[in-house]
């Protein structure tokens, strides 16, 4: 995931990231939460990002 925001950040730098690591989960499963943040002016540019994920996964997302 390093090497993603690596590669987001050189081609976007306006992109913010936050990666954080939770402890393992009931199922033993370690979990890594990608947070993307941008400055006002380029919500667009975000919410379009989000609307091109979810349609690829097919999921209905109410929260942007």
């Amino acid at each position: 995931m390093a090497d993603l925001v690596a590669r987001e950040t050189a081609c976007c730098p306006f992109f913010e990231f936050t990666i954080s690591e939770h402890p393992q989960s009931a199922a033993g499963e370690d979990h890594l939460v990608l947070r993307v943040g941008v400055p006002a002016s380029r919500v667009d540019v975000l919410e379009a990002l989000i609307d091109r994920a979810v349609a690829a996964t097919g999921r209905a997302n109410d929260e942007h």
